[in-house]
Order: C-alpha cells, then structure tokens, then sequence
C-alpha cells in the first residue's frame, strides 16, 4: 500500500509538484553537526566554503514533515 504522506507526481503536473502558491503545514526540523577537520572528507561544490569553527566544521541537515492541510500532504492518495 501507498505511503498516504508521499507526495506523488501526477502526469500534468511534470516534477510532481502542484502548481504554485503552495499551501504548507508541518514542521521544519534542523540538525547541525560539528566534525573535526581532520575528519571532513567531503569535496565542497566549486564557489562554496565550508564553514570551519574551532577546528571543526559544521554541516546542517534539514527535513520538512507535511501535515494535513499542506498541499503536499498525501497529493492524490486518500489518507488511511
């Protein structure tokens, strides 16, 4: 069975989002970590710089929950 919380493209809406201005409700959620330098392995794109803080550098993950009002909650799947 559909996760009923996974947006899903429909064939007229071409990257699987609806049309603009979407209607969002959920929550935001931020995790930032600290990794010693001698510790980043990661190839930053070409123009970026990570951010070095007292020897270490921070890197920041981010996750959005979709809640029942959002656009984006269940697109196309009924809930349950």
């Amino acid at each position: 069975m559909a996760d009923p919380h996974i947006a899903r493209a429909r064939p007229s809406e071409p990257h699987g989002y609806p049309p603009e201005p979407w209607d969002l409700r959920g929550q935001l959620y931020l995790s930032v970590f600290a990794i010693p330098r001698a510790d980043f392995r990661v190839c930053p794109p070409d123009g970026t710089h990570p951010m070095l803080v007292g020897g270490r550098h921070m890197v920041g993950v981010a996750w959005a929950v979709y809640e029942p009002g959002s656009v984006l909650l269940g697109r196309g799947h009924p809930p349950g």
